[in-house]
């Protein structure tokens, strides 16, 4: 069967073709003229590099939208804004407005040419003014205010992610969590000096950013320095749980560790570290530490008691976004006759087939007529967002998985 390459919808999926941006924008212009978007609308982007040119501010056509890619490595969306038009709501390259948006296995890159806008390179990749939005195994490749939550009342959900920046790169308000997540400290300037921020926190909710078992990795290869954040408006929260530092993170965080003076003159409400450790395991939390801001010191080391205090289950009661992220895997797979056959996953929606890693079909059976014998063969189950989880495995004739 040849592979598929024209946009079409198959069990669920609209299918854009692999590395073209238009057909994804003809699947957001089709989903916003003609779905009833009473169900989860779902796209599907297989590998390739889909550049956008310059585009700036796209938005998402319906709620309840999964954009899936084939993998965080090799499903790229790139855009490129003139330098001159850096800023927040000026160079974003996604603005969501809506509620219930899940990305998974994508790159997201806005490329905005950072050592060249001066003194300022301000490019979000998403400025997210949705609300329940889910970001699962998604890369963000920026420098400065990568992510922006400019909704300061949403949630929202990063687990196994990977965002990029120099400058505040994650800001904004909402009760954001982070798990297992890399932060990756880009170098500040070009030849890889400068200091670094992470947060910049305006919250005005009761968990802000949470970071919970996530990793620090510097770039800057241990030219630059860096430190957790800074305040911004409201009452500011940026708390790190159980962190990893890289070798280079663990020897360029500033004695300070936080900015002790933010912005616009705002105090901190809570900025701190629990448990923050090398990547053999030892404790880098000093037993205690302050900073100074406008109305005097503040503690930002968190007792075991305040680190329990931001806990998924209190942060989260009513939402769960982690079983939402589950991924199912198939078994007993099965190449024979010139048919694959697998077993029916438990609460599987659909399966994606790939020969050779590119992608035949979308299906809701357990079986699939091919048309060679050779090569890899590999299915994957979705989720109930539509996003689709590891690999099984045949190659060639008779074998099971």
């Amino acid at each position: 069967m040849e592979a598929l390459h024209e946009s079409q919808k198959t069990a669920g999926y609209y299918i854009a073709k692999p590395g073209d941006a238009q057909s994804v924008l003809d699947i957001f212009h089709t989903i916003a003229t003609s779905e009833h978007k009473s169900q989860r609308v779902k796209i599907f982007l297989p590998n390739g590099v889909y550049d956008f040119g310059n585009m700036t501010e796209q938005t998402f056509p319906a709620d309840s939208l999964s954009i899936i890619g084939q993998s965080m490595d090799a499903t790229i969306l790139v855009t490129r804004p003139r330098t001159e038009q850096e800023g927040l709501g000026l160079a974003d390259m996604f603005l969501n407005n809506r509620s219930g948006l899940y990305l998974q296995d994508l790159t997201l890159n806005n490329a905005l040419e950072y050592y060249e806008a001066g003194r300022a390179g301000r490019a979000a990749v998403m400025q997210d003014a949705g609300n329940h939005t889910i970001y699962n195994k998604v890369r963000m490749l920026s420098h400065q205010d990568t992510y922006y939550s400019s909704n300061t009342a949403m949630k929202a959900y990063f687990r196994d992610c990977d965002i990029h920046g120099t400058v505040d790169f994650i800001c904004g308000g909402g009760d954001i969590r982070f798990d297992n997540t890399t932060l990756s400290l880009e170098p500040r300037n070009a030849d890889g000096t400068g200091h670094r921020i992470i947060t910049a926190p305006s919250t005005t909710t009761s968990f802000g950013y949470v970071f919970d078992h996530c990793r620090i990795v510097d770039l800057s290869q241990g030219k630059g320095s860096w430190c957790y954040g800074r305040t911004w408006r409201n009452q500011p929260i940026s708390v790190f749980l159980h962190t990893v530092l890289d070798a280079h993170a663990a020897t360029t965080i500033l004695p300070e560790r936080w900015i002790e003076k933010g912005m616009n003159a705002t105090n901190p409400y809570i900025l701190g570290e629990y448990l923050t450790q090398s990547a053999d395991g030892k404790i880098l939390s000093p037993a205690s530490h302050s900073i100074n801001s406008y109305d005097g010191p503040h503690s930002t080391i968190l007792s075991d008691n305040q680190a329990a205090n931001f806990s998924y289950e209190r942060m989260f009661p009513t939402w769960n976004p982690k079983a939402l992220t589950e991924d199912l895997t198939v078994t007993g797979l099965q190449f024979s006759n010139s048919k694959l056959c697998w077993k029916a996953t438990p609460q599987a929606t659909a399966y994606a087939v790939f020969h050779n890693n590119v992608l035949l079909t979308i299906t809701t059976s357990t079986s699939f007529s091919a048309t060679s014998a050779t090569g890899k063969w590999t299915v994957r189950a979705a989720n109930g967002m539509g996003g689709f989880g590891p690999e099984a495995v045949a190659h060639g004739e008779n074998n099971t998985f």
